[in-house]
């Protein structure tokens, strides 16, 4: 399911730092349980290992291409849990050009359906002093099953960090917002930052926003175009090519529905303008 991989230079921009692990591991209670994303779901196994051959619904077997093994172990996933395509996303939410990011993702879960997933991996940046607690609001939200609420809401909400207004996000997503309180404080929180600052830092992510779609990786803000490009070669390129008549039918499927989502915005958009 991989590619090899692919960088973009040359983009608008993004932010940067010289990275290292801002944060020690600390001791947690004794008397707490470990931190378990409610809203996760299991993935013991990376993604690109040999693992046997995975399908588009209603489609002919695809074979798994190699590239980067980006891991999935703990990281919230919004999108088809068996899409063929995963977009792992190293993000900071004090970043503008993640903000910025965040939206092309949104349309392309939104374009592409049930082809595609994206994961989220924590990674603020030493130079962002704000980003911290904001990813500390997003954890503790998920353990009560809302991180993509929390994760949408302080998006939206860039320039307000302040924990003031996470609790205000909380109460607003309607979560407990005393237990959201305590558990914003809590020391292992730290460690779900440390685990994804490691796996950044053994892909070779040094900048945000940077994305690994299927394992290949896109460096920066990067125009949804380069990101509609990259998924409609994953859907064209994962077929088995030991199966010429399965990859023909995988292929035809895959270009009619892309087909029938442009046709059905464009009825839309025509109507929205006779309006």
């Amino acid at each position: 399911m991989i590619l090899a991989v692919f960088a973009l230079g040359a983009l608008g921009g993004f932010s940067a730092a010289h990275l290292h692990s801002p944060f020690g591991q600390s001791a947690s209670d004794p008397a707490e349980a470990p931190v378990a994303l409610e809203q996760t779901r299991p993935a013991p196994n990376p993604i690109a290992l040999d693992e046997g051959p995975r399908t588009v619904p209603g489609s002919s077997r695809l074979a798994l291409h190699r590239g980067q093994n980006v891991s999935l172990e703990g990281v919230p996933l919004r999108g088809q849990p068996d899409a063929p395509i995963t977009i792992v996303q190293f993000s900071d939410f004090q970043c503008p050009f993640c903000v910025r990011s965040n939206d092309i993702l949104v349309r392309a879960l939104e374009d592409y359906g049930e082809f595609v997933q994206v994961g989220f991996r924590h990674y603020p940046l030493e130079m962002h002093q704000d980003a911290p607690l904001a990813h500390r609001a997003a954890i503790a939200a998920g353990l009560q099953g809302r991180f993509w609420e929390m994760h949408d809401r302080i998006f939206e909400n860039p320039r307000r960090l302040d924990r003031a207004t996470l609790i205000a996000h909380a109460e607003a997503i309607g979560i407990d917002a005393p237990r959201f309180v305590l558990d914003l404080d809590r020391p292992d929180l730290e460690l779900v930052l440390q685990r994804d600052r490691e796996e950044g830092e053994r892909l070779g992510v040094s900048i945000t926003p940077t994305f690994f779609i299927n394992g290949k990786i896109l460096v920066g803000a990067a125009p949804y175009a380069n990101f509609r490009t990259l998924i409609e070669r994953e859907l064209a390129a994962l077929r088995d090519p030991h199966d010429d008549d399965s990859a023909r039918r995988a292929r035809r499927l895959a270009a009619s529905r892309i087909r029938a989502m442009r046709t059905a915005a464009a009825i839309e958009s025509i109507g929205e303008e006779e309006q």
